[in-house]
């Protein structure tokens, strides 16, 4: 790693493992047709969600609304959140077959769920329960996969400990670094393109660009600055990011679980571009 949060000097050696066992995870390679893709999105889209509330916990701590305002106490973390979120929260909307310009990524990923025949109709009733009654209520009423309710359950349980520097490793070591490895595997082993799934061809390409070269290295430099000094927060940022890929790793897990059992009903492995019905 190029910065000064090295692994070694933690001992954390299960927080190393745990990035070699996502980095190196089957679930990419199993995903060769267009149902296992459906299948991911349709699980995927949780962590897609609460990844919002991850970052707005975030911007409570650096740039939190207070009136009458005062000045930032450090003005280079307040634009580091505010970046990330106005691009994740109110981006250009990538979905072109659609009224309004702006939306935020989860919006534009139940687009490009929309756009490949994947049910949102689940996520949807989720975000109206959320609404009405708050994130515990929802996800006990709600028909969601267990595996998506454990994982979401995860994330806000180190919300709630409302530790920036917690909050932080989780995004730079669970979030920012796996995923664009992820969604760059996808659209290229899927050839996935601009033509027959425009949306969902934006949205990997979006996250990329952001997550993997933008938001990766500013998560894991303000981590360094908020670790400065301080052997207890070091330790408890990295007891938090792994907490959070011990989670992921999981959710990886059975998603992959669920995919391979469309494969063995299928009968058949498909390397072939699912995509070119689409449109």
């Amino acid at each position: 790693m190029k910065n000064n949060i090295h692994y070694n000097e933690l001992n954390f050696v299960n927080h190393y493992v745990l990035q070699k066992k996502l980095s190196n995870h089957p679930l990419s390679s199993s995903i060769t047709n267009l149902e296992c893709l459906r299948i991911f999105m349709e699980h995927h889209v949780y962590a897609v969600w609460d990844f919002m509330s991850l970052i707005k916990s975030l911007q409570n701590h650096f740039a939190p609304i207070k009136i009458p305002w005062v000045p930032p106490k450090n003005p280079q973390f307040s634009n580091f959140i505010n970046q990330i979120v106005m691009e994740e929260e109110s981006d250009i909307r990538l979905s072109k077959n659609n009224a309004t310009k702006y939306a935020s990524h989860f919006e534009s990923y139940c687009d490009a769920m929309n756009e490949i025949g994947a049910n949102i109709e689940k996520i949807t009733e989720l975000m109206n329960l959320v609404e009405q009654h708050g994130f515990e209520k929802a996800i006990q009423s709600t028909d969601i996969p267990e595996c998506a309710k454990n994982f979401m359950r995860c994330t806000f349980d180190i919300i709630k400990r409302d530790q920036p520097h917690e909050l932080v490793a989780v995004l730079a070591f669970s979030r920012e670094e796996l995923v664009p490895k992820l969604f760059k595997t996808l659209n290229s082993k899927l050839q996935i393109n601009a033509i027959n799934t425009p949306t969902l061809f934006a949205y990997f390409e979006r996250h990329v660009e952001l997550d993997g070269n933008n938001h990766g290295p500013m998560a894991i430099s303000l981590l360094e600055e908020l670790c400065k000094g301080s052997e207890k927060r070091k330790v408890a940022a990295f007891k938090s990011a792994e907490q959070a890929l011990k989670s992921r790793l999981i959710f990886w897990d059975e998603i992959h679980a669920l995919v391979y059992k469309q494969q063995l009903n299928r009968n058949t492995i498909n390397y072939s571009s699912p995509f070119a019905s689409i449109g």
